[in-house]
């Protein structure tokens, strides 16, 4: 986690303008030089949050009764994703995918609208968190 939230703030620093990268905003159409960022620091953040959240659930999952709540939730989860999945889908077919706008929480740009070899993306119930970016 130290190697993980160092690298993050000192490598843009360190290789800032010496490589271009695709922007993840629609900030150009081309590539742009490496430049520091705030995802630097988000990513970290959320690297760490994911790590502690991991070892919370492994050490509570150590007993069969919570392995079984655990599965539970997880089916149930994955049905309702399912569920909302067929929804979305139903909305972009229908053009009402505002509709859904309410659990779309990313202020990146969502290809909502577009196909892309004959398929849409969809939106799941789950927080996006903002891409890696220049």
């Amino acid at each position: 986690m130290i190697y993980c939230s160092v690298t993050a703030y000192i490598m843009p620093r360190l290789f800032a303008g010496q490589t271009v990268v695709v922007p993840v905003r629609a900030e150009s159409a081309y590539t742009v030089p490496l430049a520091p960022a705030m995802t630097n620091l988000t990513q970290s953040i959320y690297f760490i949050g994911d790590f502690v959240c991991f070892v919370v659930i492994y050490g509570y999952a150590s007993s069969l009764e919570a392995r079984k709540f655990f599965g539970s939730v997880a089916v149930r989860f994955a049905a309702l994703n399912l569920i909302f999945a067929a929804i979305d889908l139903g909305t972009y077919f229908t053009g009402t995918t505002d509709v859904l706008s309410f659990i779309r929480n990313g202020t990146y740009g969502l290809l909502n609208d577009t196909e892309v070899a004959d398929s849409s993306a969809s939106s799941d119930l789950s927080p996006k968190q903002p891409p890696l970016q220049a």
